[in-house]
């Protein structure tokens, strides 16, 4: 019975995967730190502080990245990294920006935090895009190809969810389909034989024949460059490609071929063993030669065996040299270290004892004059305090006397837009004195909490209107607070909303209803404001329709926060504001 096409396909995929990946060289572990990457990067910065050379010291921060990532420690070199970043954005280097991202990006997909690797690799295509320079678009394409190949089976909902049309997308190919002129235009043979071994996968994913094409141009150039190893491991993907097409005649002399060649290496390369026996196997399946395909899998496992044996005693060994390795560094250090120590000892000792009867007279000096300045500002500290207590609560009084005044002169008219128009006042007048607790509060010009301040605005105007027995539905973060020159505007507009959701909304509403949002989002705050009233039609002013005094209000707050606001009366009425904190 032969294979199905698509079964071949997968099997083949495997092997180039792990052939492609391993078949120069194991897969090295993380190392310590190397003291002379150390002592390189460590010169750049002496160099860039004597300089005061930002790209100097950008550089520094680079290194340092690489050598935390060498290392392992990959929160240390995104540290590095971030630091370079923000130098280098200041200067303006694009291709230094672009490097910096995808190194950022590739540190979060070894730590198989896909989202961000992709989120990182997308800002510097960004920029490249932008700018449309081939040396940061080959930079740039292959990050994304390099990403999407390791995350070529995984849905992509899971990888990132903010971009629908990336999703839906074949995300892989289409970045080989960018990658592939611009490298072919100014990228290096290696390059190109990376790129025409990628093209083929895809091609076989998609079962076209044109996947052949690219392996052989992939095989002639890893021939060109006399590379042994990469020409076994691309002959073998093309004798994949070729039982992946039922082209088992020349699948077997490719597969010979790389057995050929093989024979001329050393023998103990354990990867491509693995490759030559697999496709073996998949081969003599194909053509229905059961026995063959059973012994060349009998040999694949015992290679396997041998591989998992070997490499769990190599690293029971090599750890117990690098401990004794490490053991003696050190002894070493620690002998070198106590030698040092003690010279800095004696040269201190000779100079400390003539130092430290003046240090004496001067931190007595120095503690004296510390204190009388401590209490002067102590002192003054307490008086502006005072000061600022007392304006608070002055303010909060007039305020209070005002609305006082305005609810007495009410009383005394029979106008009922007369009394309207003064209630409405008197509850702008509130939010005012509401502002003003929250700074008599804290007792000190500090950001105020945004929920606590609307909630408090919100239920004052329903107690106002009586329509207390509405329960808002809030959705407004502990994090957000509001700066003093914001709260105000803030506060008028929520006041002028939820005032006419009680006059207009709920008037005749069985089952009133009002949401309160508010979100921050890249230093943008986002206030949206709702109820399941009748709706209204907001007048326009270029229609010669007249604003009422809370409509010029809430137009005249947002002008004054530089946001932009704008109504939905679909399903009630719904405001929406943003602006800039």
């Amino acid at each position: 019975m032969r294979l199905s096409a698509s079964l071949k396909f997968l099997l083949g995929i495997g092997l180039a995967v792990l052939v492609t990946k391993q078949s120069a060289a194991q897969e090295p572990d993380y190392l310590p730190l190397q003291p002379d990457k150390v002592e390189w990067a460590d010169q750049v910065g002496r160099h860039a502080k004597v300089r005061k050379d930002s790209n100097l010291l950008a550089e520094y921060h680079y290194l340092y990245g690489k050598i935390y990532e060498a290392s392992g420690n990959f929160l240390v070199a995104k540290r590095h990294y971030l630091q370079s970043l923000r130098i280098q954005e200041a200067q303006g280097n694009l291709f230094a920006i672009v490097r910096l991202y995808c190194r950022l990006s590739t540190a979060e997909k070894i730590q198989l935090h896909k989202a961000e690797a992709l989120r990182h690799a997308r800002l510097g295509l960004r920029i490249a895009e932008q700018n449309k320079n081939d040396e940061l678009l080959k930079l740039a394409y292959g990050q994304m190809v390099t990403l999407y190949t390791d995350y070529n089976h995984i849905p992509k909902d899971k990888i990132l969810t903010t971009d629908a049309s990336e999703a839906n997308s074949d995300s892989l190919l289409k970045y080989l389909n960018k990658y592939e002129p611009i490298a072919r235009r100014i990228g290096k043979s290696a390059d190109i034989m990376g790129l025409d071994t990628r093209l083929g996968w895809e091609m076989l994913k998609k079962s076209d024949r044109r996947a052949i094409a690219y392996l052989k141009e992939a095989l002639d150039i890893s021939i060109e460059l006399g590379k042994p190893y990469e020409q076994v491991a691309r002959l073998l993907n093309l004798s994949d490609a070729y039982l992946a097409f039922d082209q088992s005649e020349e699948s077997y002399e490719i597969l010979q071929r790389a057995k050929k060649k093989y024979n001329t290496l050393y023998p103990d390369s354990r990867v491509i063993s693995l490759g030559i026996e697999s496709t073996y196997a998949r081969y003599y399946e194909a053509v229905g030669n059961w026995k063959a395909a059973l012994e060349h899998t009998k040999k694949l496992h015992e290679l396997e065996k041998r591989d998992y044996v070997a490499d769990h005693e190599g690293a029971v060994t090599r750890l117990g040299i690098e401990f004794e390795n490490e053991k003696k560094e050190t002894q070493l250090a620690s002998q070198r270290k106590e030698l040092a120590l003690k010279n800095e000892n004696i040269q201190t000792q000779r100079w400390l004892l003539f130092a430290v009867s003046a240090l004496l007279l001067l931190a007595v000096g120095g503690i004296a004059v510390y204190y009388r300045l401590f209490r002067q500002k102590a002192r003054m500290s307490r008086q502006n305090a005072q000061l600022v207590q007392e304006q608070n609560h002055r303010v909060k009084n007039n305020l209070q006397v005002v609305s006082g005044l305005l609810q007495l002169q009410a009383n005394r008219l029979s106008d009922e837009s007369a009394i309207a128009a003064l209630e409405d006042t008197q509850s702008r007048l509130k939010v005012m004195a509401a502002l003003q607790k929250k700074l008599y509060e804290n007792d000190r010009l500090t950001p105020i909490k945004a929920v606590d301040f609307i909630q408090e605005l919100v239920d004052m105007a329903l107690t106002s209107f009586g329509c207390s027995p509405i329960v808002p539905h809030y959705e407004i973060p502990e994090t957000i607070e509001l700066p003093l020159d914001y709260a105000l505007p803030v506060g008028l507009i929520v006041n002028e909303l939820t005032t006419n959701a009680c006059k207009y909304a709920f008037a005749d509403h069985a089952d009133p209803e009002l949401t309160v949002r508010m979100w921050m989002q890249e230093g943008t705050l986002h206030l949206l404001l709702a109820d399941n009233g009748g709706g209204f039609k907001p007048p326009s002013p270029v229609r010669g329709g007249r604003q009422s005094l809370g409509m010029k209000i809430i137009d005249l707050q947002v002008k004054q926060l530089r946001g932009k606001s704008s109504f939905d009366t679909t399903e009630g009425t719904m405001f929406q504001m943003h602006f800039e904190v």
